[in-house]
């Protein structure tokens, strides 16, 4: 497969990709404690969360968020733990905390949608290059999308929770390429995360790009993995007209 073959399928990310807390992190956080009682101190909860959250994935032993209710809890308590300030939470107010935070993020209401994500898929269906969403989430992500009506614009849908297998691992993006009926070197797999979504696609054959509003550069300066600033920059490299090479190795 040569690089300047055009691109026949695209595989998106989902989480500060196409979806985002609304109205954000911090808010959510900050009425969720009200809730039960607490106002939280400091302003830095976005930096504590994926600090937190980027530590638990490392640490954690097996898949990532689990295949079950239980075990997406038991990552987010552990999560929580490293996000909040000591002795915010008595132990047991913790684990309501962290429930009502678990309900809480379960529904539309908390997220909003990437703008750009309607021009995107209508550049797609003219191209005729279908789009499967991939994501690394716990067993809500599913009754959300529906929720959200984000399921049957895709032509397929694949969930870590679901299929018992993650980003970065080959396996998933190869299986996410043989739904859609695509060539893995003539997929391209978009997300913001550099190593599950970048890495990890490339070293199971796919192509990639990085999406990071607000970065001029890749963490690899010396790659050629376009940074996208907007959806709107896939369009693009998956439309004939305006396709350019992308490396897929």
């Amino acid at each position: 497969m040569t690089e300047t073959e055009p691109i026949n399928a695209l595989t998106l990310d989902v989480g500060h990709t196409l979806l985002f807390p609304a109205p954000s992190l911090d808010a959510v956080y900050r009425e969720i404690a009200q809730q039960h009682g607490v106002d939280l101190p400091g302003d830095d909860f976005g930096d504590r969360f994926a600090h937190a959250w980027e530590k638990t994935k490392q640490d954690w032993q097996g898949l990532v968020y689990g295949r079950t209710h239980a075990d997406a809890l038991a990552f987010w308590h552990k999560v929580n733990r490293d996000v909040l300030p000591p002795h915010t939470f008595p132990n047991d107010l913790l684990e309501a905390f962290v429930g009502s935070l678990y309900e809480a993020f379960a529904h539309a209401p908390r997220w909003r949608m990437n703008p750009e994500l309607p021009e995107l898929m209508e550049a797609c269906r003219s191209a005729h290059v279908p789009v499967a969403l991939l994501s690394n989430w716990d067993v809500r992500l599913r009754s959300l999308l529906q929720e959200l009506d984000l399921v049957t614009p895709f032509d397929v849908v694949v969930i870590s929770a679901e299929v018992g297998l993650e980003k970065p691992f080959p396996e998933i993006f190869r299986e996410t390429a043989r739904r859609l009926g695509a060539a893995p070197a003539r997929t391209l797999h978009v997300g913001d995360t550099w190593a599950d979504d970048v890495e990890g696609a490339l070293n199971a054959g796919l192509r990639a790009a990085w999406y990071a509003p607000g970065q001029d550069h890749s963490p690899e300066p010396s790659s050629n993995i376009p940074v996208l600033q907007s959806l709107r920059d896939i369009i693009p490299l998956v439309s004939p007209s305006g396709s350019r090479p992308l490396a897929n190795a």
